[in-house]
């Protein structure tokens, strides 16, 4: 696929076919998901950038371009039953899709595993996710199972954000990737593309496998580690909250018990006052 420079600042305001399409779809409530509120301090005279890294529906990467037209989108979502939204979200705003997994490598064949469950469609490249086997009425170990398997392309993420940005550019990345996130992380800040980017929201996963728990502390470590050079960073988790991380909640209330959890909570706040640390529901 060709990249190109993306639109200019006048490109595609009265575009929504894409964002319509998501809402008949899905059936997600324009006023509670689409009109989202983002603070950005969004500079003026920049090219500007979004990267969005595991779109699943393209609820969240549809509001943001509603709000912030002028913006170039960059999508990427491996789930084939999210294709026709997204690939029409990409093309009503001049944008970039790509059906692909986000890694540290490109064009390795990996196995995906996939989910669907009363919390909607997901997917990870770990086979030991606690979402791999689904989730229904509130039940693990349902009597039919909701996983599946299949097969997907990787993208290298790095290689991705230098073909599309520089490091002059306005750029905001979104990284959803159920794991996924934590060698992605490692290669950005060793290849220094990660002090490229200006905002970047993370949801992290390291409760989600056996294999990503020591993980843990790099949620906190990371909005810290990455403000020396610039980058304005909110990681968002919700061990506590998922219904499906009912075992992995009994270790951390343990943890809380001598304080590990307080200080894995550490949120790095900018001496301007807003926090850069992690959201935890």
């Amino acid at each position: 696929m060709e990249l190109s420079s993306g639109p200019g600042p006048a490109a595609c305001q009265g575009c929504r076919r894409g964002g319509r399409y998501v809402q008949e779809v899905n059936g997600w409530n324009d006023d509670e998901e689409g009109q989202l509120e983002w603070v950005y301090g969004i500079p003026q005279g920049k090219r500007k950038v979004v990267i969005e890294l595991g779109s699943n529906d393209g609820q969240w990467i549809y509001g943001f371009m509603t709000n912030h037209p002028d913006f170039w989108p960059i999508i990427v979502e491996a789930q084939p039953v999210f294709r026709d939204a997204l690939r029409e979200i990409a093309r009503d705003y001049q944008g970039v899709y790509m059906q692909r997994a986000a890694w540290i490598t490109d064009g390795e064949t990996l196995k995906f595993y996939g989910h669907s469950d009363a919390g909607g469609m997901g997917s990870s490249l770990y086979s030991d996710s606690v979402y791999h086997d689904g989730w229904c009425e509130g039940k693990i170990n349902c009597s039919e199972s909701l996983g599946e398997e299949y097969e997907v392309q990787t993208l290298d993420v790095v290689e991705l954000i230098k073909s599309v940005a520089n490091e002059t550019d306005f750029i905001i990345l979104r990284m959803d990737v159920e794991g996924a996130e934590y060698e992605i992380a490692r290669k950005m800040i060793a290849s220094n593309v990660a002090c490229w980017i200006d905002y970047w929201e993370l949801e992290g996963h390291a409760m989600y496998a056996p294999q990503n728990h020591k993980f843990r502390p790099v949620d906190s470590v990371l909005p810290w580690l990455l403000r020396a050079c610039g980058v304005d960073m909110r990681v968002f988790q919700y061990y506590k909250a998922d219904p499906k991380l009912m075992q992995q909640r009994e270790l951390i209330e343990r943890e809380e018990g001598n304080c590990s959890w307080q200080l894995l909570g550490y949120n790095a706040c900018s001496e301007a006052g807003s926090c850069q640390g992690i959201t935890e529901t």
